[in-house]
């Protein structure tokens, strides 16, 4: 038996599709795992525990939610809750918005069935919303004299007035000075275009007047004049989207197509078929030049890509090997930049998916997300954009056992791990004189775990009160669901006599090389996993936190020899694990 030792540092490709596991001829093979649950591959290669989710309330509905995000600029940014006929407001910190000693909402006539396809845009800090149902409206900061947010419905002048049943746009988006609509039902193919800005009057977003009269009473149609374009070559598919890329452009169910690049006035805008294949729709995504969006059968992500030299799109699929995750359909989704740029997914069986994401390297890693807690599923989601001094965060609407709650990520980097919160749905309770007891009502009953001073402690049962005593003191404590992260290695090919595919090995030993770690397991087989840093709970001196290690960790394995040569890696311990590379050492059957 020979002995070989392969290293790995790159696991950037995530998950990948258990029917592209026999490509260990490609490249991108030996950068993907098996398995990455709750964990999120960086673009340099490492993979780490996600963090976890921070509880910020209980939705007053059961059924159904959508959020959109309402970034005004210097006065703040603020997530929009709509349920089911009512909308309610928070700050970027995750408290609902106050008025008048009370949280503030809003009376909406938006029902639960009509949340999924609300469409929401920003604009010189006012919410534009359009749905096929209603009337356009707007949503705006209120002045001093009213309440903290407003609700108007839009009053439109000239030839279009978006005020009867058929005649609502379904999408939108602003380019130029122009607010463009489309997707009525009764012009499905048309898109709409406002007046551009006047000098005197400013925006004129809701004037749609296509022609006047001149002094002698003939018409006259100027370039500032509203928009009216009917795309008779879209073969019967509606408008599903419009998004402000390097032109406007619009996703139908058979093409998407692009405006020629022309300045827009009535008599030069036009659009032309730029990508084949069509989209579903669910709202698209602009980073850059380029555009994310969903596929007619919405079961994949494609990226359009604008070119200079060739004035328009190329399109790829970035999900093709990470298929098996997006399988029931993708139900929304939601880009976080900054420090990591990343597509976050939730599907219509309510698991939450990520791919972190580098269109300039091409690199795209795939994770799935199981929630702690029991039969937790993602209702949706939204990304409330960071600003100078914040960074962005993941805002998700979770459905745990037919009650919704409102959960917080945020945004994250391998080099910035240290120690945070790595349970979900957790609660975070301070005090100013040590205690060993909490109340938390929300968790009656329930099994939980606990970090205190940023230490664990071990899981208890909270009794009928949501009441639990631990058998020491502490001034702060985090308390929450346990999840799993989860990597398992592909099987490599190791250097022999041919493919090492069939021949019979054995794995010896591992060596993880981590950063800023504590806790997790690794074996070869989930029922005979070894310590790498071992956590004895509640073991630890009073407001002291335990040591996160960065290094080399060796472990002996001793595992059968048979044609399997994969590694798990896990960790349900609320303490971070980053993975920067794992070196196997294995014995080999070459004959």
């Amino acid at each position: 038996m020979s002995t070989y030792t392969l290293y790995n540092s790159d696991f950037s490709a995530g998950e990948v599709s258990p029917v592209f596991l026999g490509r260990s001829d490609l490249e991108r093979y030996d950068k993907g795992l098996e398995l990455c649950r709750n964990a999120i591959p960086n673009p340099l290669g490492c993979v780490y525990k996600r963090h976890g989710t921070k509880y910020l309330a209980t939705l007053p509905s059961s059924t159904t939610a959508a959020l959109a995000a309402f970034d005004a600029g210097t006065h703040g940014r603020f997530v929009v809750e709509f349920t089911n006929l009512l909308i309610r407001f928070w700050t970027d910190s995750g408290t609902l918005v106050q008025y008048n000693s009370a949280d503030f909402s809003i009376v909406s006539a938006y029902a639960s069935s009509e949340l999924s396809t609300i469409r929401t845009t920003m604009n010189k800090g006012i919410m534009y919303i359009v749905h096929g149902n209603h009337k356009p409206a707007t949503i705006r900061l209120g002045s001093a004299s009213e309440a903290p947010f407003v609700l108007e419905e839009c009053t439109f002048t000239g030839g279009r007035l978006f005020n009867a049943s058929g005649d609502y746009p379904t999408c939108q988006c602003f380019k130029g000075g122009r607010w463009y609509l489309a997707g009525t039902d009764n012009e499905p193919n048309a898109i709409f275009a406002s007046r551009t800005p006047d000098a005197t009057t400013g925006d004129r977003f809701t004037d749609f007047t296509f022609s006047e009269l001149d002094s002698s009473g003939g018409t006259v149609v100027l370039s500032s004049h509203a928009i009216y374009l009917q795309e008779s070559d879209m073969y019967g598919s509606r408008i599903k989207w419009l998004i402000n890329g390097q032109r406007v452009l619009a996703g139908a169910g058979k093409s998407i197509w692009m405006s020629d690049g022309s300045i827009p006035t009535p008599s030069t805008f036009d659009m032309d078929i730029t990508l084949q294949g069509g989209c579903s729709s669910i709202p698209p995504l602009a980073l850059d030049n380029y555009i994310v969006y969903a596929d007619f059968g919405g079961n994949h992500i494609c990226i359009m890509s604008y070119s200079e030299d060739s004035d328009g799109y190329t399109k790829s699929i970035i999900s093709s090997t990470a298929g098996n995750m997006l399988l029931d359909g993708i139900k929304t989704m939601a880009l976080m930049q900054g420090k990591q740029s990343m597509i976050w997914i939730v599907t219509e069986n309510g698991n939450l998916v990520s791919c972190s994401f580098d269109p300039s390297s091409g690199s795209n890693g795939w994770a799935m997300h199981q929630l702690g807690g029991t039969g937790a599923k993602a209702e949706t989601l939204i990304i409330l954009p960071g600003d100078e001094d914040n960074a962005d965060s993941l805002w998700i609407v979770v459905n745990r056992s037919g009650i919704l709650t409102v959960e917080k990520i945020d945004a994250e980097s391998p080099e910035e791990r240290g120690f945070g919160n790595y349970l979900d749905s957790s609660v975070t309770l301070t005090f100013d004189t040590p205690t060993n007891t909490i109340a938390i009502p929300r968790f009656e009953g329930l099994s939980v775990s606990a970090v205190a001073d940023d230490a664990v402690l071990p899981d208890k049962t909270l009794d009928a009160t949501g009441t639990a005593i631990y058998d020491r003191s502490f001034s702060s404590i985090t308390v929450g669901f346990k999840y799993t992260m989860m990597l398992r290695t592909v099987r490599r090919e190791i250097p022999a006599n041919g493919s090492s595919q069939m021949n019979r090995k054995n794995i010896q030993e591992a060596t993880l090389r981590l950063y800023q770690s504590l806790g997790g397991k690794v074996g070869k087989s989930l029922d005979d996993m070894i310590p790498i840093l071992p956590i004895v709970a509640g073991s630890y001196v009073f407001n002291t936190a335990p040591q996160l290690v960065t290094g080399d960790r060796k472990i002996s394995i001793s595992s059968s020899t048979d044609e399997e040569s994969r590694l798990y890696i896990t960790s349900d311990d609320p303490m971070p694990l980053c993975l920067l590379a794992v070196m196997i050492r294995f014995g080999i059957k070459e004959a």
